[in-house]
C-alpha cells in the first residue's frame, strides 16, 4: 500500500515538472499580459478599448502557441516545436476559450508524434532526399 503512495506521488511529481518546464520560460509573458489586464481599467475610451484587445489577442493567441511550440521543441526538436506551434493553433481556431491547457497537451503530443514518424521514415529514403522529408512530414 505504502509502495503504491509513493509511485503515484512519484509520477504526479514528474508530470508537475513537465508542465512547469512548459510555463517556466513563458513565465514573462504571462506577467505581461497580468500587467496589461491589470492596467485596462485604468484608462477610457479608445487606449482602454485597444489594451483590452492586445490582451485578449495574448491570452487566446500568443500565449497558447508559445507553450505548444515550447511543448513541441521538448519533445521533437525545432521540427517538433513547429509542428507543436502549427497543432495548437489548430485547436485554438477549433475553440473560442483560450486554450492553454490543450496547448500543453497538443503542443507536447505533436513532437512526439512528429519524432515517432521522422524515426520511422529516416531510414527508408536515401541520403540526398533528408530535408525534402523533413519538410514534408511538418
Amino acid at each position: 500500500m505504502v509502495e503504491n503512495i509513493t509511485t503515484k506521488s512519484l509520477g504526479l511529481r514528474k508530470l508537475g515538472h513537465k508542465l512547469s518546464q512548459l510555463i517556466m520560460p513563458n513565465l514573462s509573458i504571462f506577467i505581461a499580459w497580468g500587467f496589461l489586464s491589470f492596467l485596462t481599467p485604468y484608462f477610457s475610451g479608445e487606449l482602454a478599448q485597444r489594451l483590452n484587445e492586445v490582451s485578449e489577442w495574448m491570452l487566446h493567441l500568443l500565449l497558447p502557441i508559445l507553450i505548444g511550440y515550447l511543448g513541441g521543441k521538448i519533445t521533437g526538436n525545432q521540427r517538433g516545436a513547429i509542428v507543436g506551434a502549427i497543432a495548437t493553433l489548430g485547436i485554438i481556431v477549433g475553440s473560442t476559450a483560450p486554450q492553454i491547457v490543450g496547448a500543453m497537451i497538443m503542443g507536447t503530443l505533436a513532437g512526439k508524434v512528429y519524432d515517432f514518424f521522422e524515426n520511422k521514415v529516416k531510414e527508408q529514403f536515401t541520403i540526398g532526399y533528408e530535408m525534402l522529408i523533413h519538410n514534408l512530414l511538418v
